[in-house]
């Protein structure tokens, strides 16, 4: 139970370490659990139309009785810029066999028996209680995140305030200050540029794509996009990473759209990985040569620090090659140009418009990033032999050299091609060793091989969600599955493995899970994880869903247990007893739907970083505007 304390002049409230320590993801109990009203509403009238459009757009069955594959994916298909349709088809054209209405019926009659209004006992104790809400009603000081998932920190809001001013919006050559009116015009120009785009690609869009940005622009309420700053509290002096949110914003669709199209040449570079694993799975296959060292390299902000013109161009350049003929090049850079050059977010009652450098926080950022500098890596990799291994994930880079006597400056060299001024970035580059921490690994040569283990940072809180979370029942066999695969895939050594497996155990302990309910749980997980690295699933492996249902619930701990839940559908719909199993029942063009299962699918209540959600800052107390007048003052 802790947090990091930030504070200075100001006392942190107490309490707050029984309160905090329970990590942000902590989610406080609902008053009320999901009343009768809601499933009438909207939980059922979902349901019900959801179990329609499946029987009418039902599939014959694989001719191949063994075939559980998936159908061909539809082209007109992209998750990420998916709508929901409300259609709902028409009795007259699609009829819909006459007894699922019944079957309907019953079922919303069970679950009506199921459901009573309850009010719940809170999760927290008072004294928690009291710490949340003094949190909520004061404006001294703010719940914050820390960088890398270190966990929550406490921090004076004007100190926070300052830290944004001082570390980044300060920056008169990166962030441009709009007056409120500058911002709305920028923001109306925008989005006819935007809704000209479309116009003119349309061509090339699929009509999911195209339905779902036309849907963004004419339902945007929020066209700014959200700073903020995270705490490196690993970082000492204390320092700060700037974030900006654009969910919600008017650069969010079209950024989704450039994002898309963009990951397809960024992931064809040299030195793209996809994750850690993947790292370690290459770093392993490699036989190592004598003399061999390890080095890393990190660039210095790099997204601020990519020269926006430059980057066009050279991106620009290189898609022309026609290297990915799935990608339209010029639709594509005309949305960079526009997502790269129009980044305008709020921070507080202040307005800002970001004039170079990657526009932090939009889709397509990591990519860009990525490809920009695989352009300048395509100039020098190939010159140097001592080179014997090269990987990047955006700005941290790992390597292994093999000196060489014939050239003894080329160590030199490669630092000076990777700091080129015709990309305009600086790289601190680690001295050449044998051991180094990269990412969340820490890995080592040995002998002839790599080693890895996993690397966590010392000032890591390791806040595991607490068991009395309000979360589905679902999150231990999650956290634990997720733990101890990750063991398994990072280290190299079954001895390091079993230490890691038994430290996790001991810190969940700690944070209050009953060892009768961990040790089998734990025991699964081990053999599953076993069984994954002996026999790596296949990418193509996907669970069949034309065959099942699915009933969006808001969870709570006194709604309807989910088995109750599943007997109802069993019992009304699925398979009744008075007439044929759901699956078998032909719709209106004669194929049998083939449903033989529901699926429950929880949201989940307010997390306490959502209820103490710094991202932005209460209108009460002094505006942010008022700092920059102080700091004026000052200086």
């Amino acid at each position: 139970m802790a947090f990091h304390d930030l504070t200075t002049d100001l006392v942190p409230p107490k309490n707050l370490r029984s309160l905090l320590g329970l990590s942000l993801k902590f989610i406080p109990n609902p008053r009320h659990n999901v009343p009768w009203k809601e499933y009438q509403e909207s939980i059922l009238p979902r349901f019900e139309n959801d179990i329609k459009v499946k029987m009418l757009f039902a599939v014959p069955p694989p001719t191949d009785p063994d075939d559980d594959s998936e159908p061909e994916p539809n082209s007109n298909y992209n998750p990420r810029m998916y709508l929901r349709s409300g259609w709902r088809p028409p009795e007259s054209v699609f009829p819909t066999p006459r007894e699922i209405p019944r079957r309907l019926d019953g079922f919303r009659c069970a679950l009506q028996q199921l459901v009573s209004k309850q009010s719940s006992r809170s999760n927290l104790l008072r004294t928690q209680r009291r710490a949340l809400d003094l949190l909520r009603n004061q404006d001294s000081f703010l719940v914050v995140q820390c960088d890398k998932n270190l966990g929550p920190a406490v921090i004076e809001k004007d100190r926070y305030i300052k830290f944004a001013f001082h570390d980044h919006l300060s920056d008169a050559t990166t962030y441009q200050r709009l007056s409120k009116d500058e911002a709305r015009v920028k923001a109306e120009h925008l989005k006819l540029w935007i809704q000209a785009w479309i116009t003119k690609h349309k061509k090339l869009l699929r009509p999911s794509e195209k339905k779902f940005m036309e849907h963004h622009l004419d339902e945007n309420e929020t066209p700014f996009a959200t700073f903020y700053i995270t705490m490196k509290v690993h970082k000492s002096p204390l320092k700060t990473r700037p974030i900006v949110s654009c969910s919600g914003s008017l650069l969010q669709a079209l950024g989704i759209w450039a994002d898309d199209k963009l990951q397809i040449a960024a992931k064809a570079q040299r030195s793209y990985f996809k994750s850690s694993y993947i790292l370690r799975q290459d770093m392993q296959a490699l036989e190592i040569p004598p003399n061999a060292f390890l080095f890393t390299a990190d660039a210095v902000s790099m997204y601020t620090n990519i020269p926006t013109h430059r980057a066009l161009l050279f991106i620009g350049r290189y898609l022309r090659r026609n290297l990915f003929p799935e990608i339209p090049t010029e639709a594509l850079m005309e949305a960079l140009k526009l997502v790269m050059c129009n980044n305008i977010f709020t921070f507080g009652d202040t307005y800002w418009k970001q004039l170079t450098g990657t526009a932090m926080g939009t889709p397509p950022a990591p990519p860009w990033a990525t490809l920009y500098y695989a352009l300048n890596e395509e100039r020098f990799l190939p010159k140097y032999n001592d080179l014997f291994f090269y990987k990047r994930f955006i700005d941290d880079v790992i390597g292994i050299w093999i000196p060489n006597d014939e050239n003894p400056n080329a160590w030199q060299e490669l630092n000076a091609d990777m700091n080129s001024d015709l990309f305009g970035l600086e790289w601190e580059v680690s001295r050449l060793t044998t051991k180094v921490d990269f990412m969340d690994l820490t890995i080592s040569i040995v002998g002839n091989s790599v080693h890895t283990t996993l690397y966590e940072k010392p000032s890591n809180l390791h806040l595991y969600i607490p068991p009395n979370s309000c979360h589905p029942p679902g999150l231990l066999p999650g956290i634990v599955h997720g733990g101890v695969h990750r063991f398994y895939t990072l280290c190299s050594d079954e001895s390091d493995i079993r230490t890691k497996v038994q430290e996790f155990y001991t810190k969940l302990l700690r944070r209050g899970y009953q060892r009768q309910v961990l040790r089998p749980m734990i025991a699964d997980a081990i053999a599953k994880a076993e069984a994954y690295i002996n026999n790596p699933p296949s990418s193509s492996n996907k669970s069949n869903l034309r065959n099942q249902m699915i009933l969006h619930l808001r969870y709570h701990p006194n709604n309807p247990k989910s088995s109750a839940i599943q007997r109802a559908w069993y019992s009304t719909i699925a398979e009744p007893s008075f007439s044929k199993p759901l699956a078998e029942i032909k719709n209106c063009k004669g194929i049998a739907t083939g449903i033989d299962r529901m699926t429950i699918a929880y949201s989940r209540p307010n997390n306490l970083g959502n209820i103490l959600s710094y991202r932005k800052l209460k209108p009460t107390g002094p505006p942010v505007s008022s700092y920059l007048t102080d700091m004026a003052r000052e200086v």
